[in-house]
């Protein structure tokens, strides 16, 4: 795979695209599969999803609160039946699930361990996805609000650690998005406007990119704008005190601000 992907991506892209990552990524999925799985079995879905029923069916079957459950139910429902143990029939325009196989009992600790061995910089996103499943069925069922689970000032940190270039799952994002930049920006003087620019990693990536194609002369200006004020002084700091970005601050290269 590694190697089919190096003979298709620009060569400025490709370095990440490594059989590590592509194991790594492999690794991931099996990991969420299990935290969905756990999902599945805490809220009553299983037993829900035993008779053919379309998602609205299932939510109200499992006594979750309808307005926020019914599209990650579907998603839910949608994922587990990859492996054929849901059956999933159309009809009345509406997708109808049916529980049909025994639920596979997968180890997330097998598989952080391997992740573990083979590339640690992955493992904030493990954090992450562990600690929101968690979470999960009490979203699902009304008693806890998305905002409070994902972006309670205990948290912060959890999104630190995951919207970085040190995290080799999100790294690649801003890998492309640098390459993009790179080559679709046109010669000479530019500004560069990010709209929600989040922690700073992908302002970093696309002035890191720009320096070391030569190319780092042409900015003459680089605003980052984000709407939440945490990630925005998180942002702030980055660009201040990152190597390549810290020089475009403080000759006037970079500004932050909001919409």
């Amino acid at each position: 795979m590694a190697r089919r992907l190096a003979e298709v991506l620009p060569p400025r892209i490709s370095a990440p695209f490594t059989s590590a990552f592509v194991r790594s990524s492999t690794l991931f999925d099996e990991y969420v599969d299990g935290l969905v799985l756990s999902v599945f079995r805490a809220v009553g879905l299983a037993e829900a999803a035993r008779e053919p029923g379309t998602a609205d069916e299932i939510v109200r079957r499992a006594g979750l609160e309808p307005g926020r459950a019914r599209v990650p139910v579907e998603w839910i429902l949608r994922r587990i039946g990859r492996r054929g143990i849901l059956e999933q029939s159309e009809g009345g325009g509406a997708t109808r699930f049916r529980l049909i196989g025994k639920l596979p009992d997968l180890d997330p600790l097998a598989v952080r361990e391997e992740q573990r061995h083979l590339d640690p910089s992955w493992l904030p996103s493990y954090v992450l996805a562990e600690t929101v499943a968690k979470d999960y069925p009490a979203f699902l069922r009304g008693e806890r609000v998305g905002e409070e689970i994902l972006f309670s000032p205990l948290r912060l940190r959890l999104w630190v650690d995951f919207f970085s270039n040190d995290n080799g799952l999100y790294a690649v994002n801003n890998s492309v998005g640098a390459g993009a930049v790179e080559e679709w920006m046109p010669r000479g003087p530019a500004t560069i406007v990010e709209l929600g620019g989040g922690l700073g990693s992908g302002a970093t990536a696309v002035l890191d990119a720009l320096r070391r194609a030569g190319r780092w002369g042409e900015i003459s200006e680089y605003r980052f704008t984000e709407l939440v004020p945490a990630f925005l002084r998180r942002g702030q700091n980055a660009l201040q005190t990152g190597r390549s970005a810290s020089r475009a601050w403080r000759r006037g290269a970079s500004r932050s601000s909001t919409p």
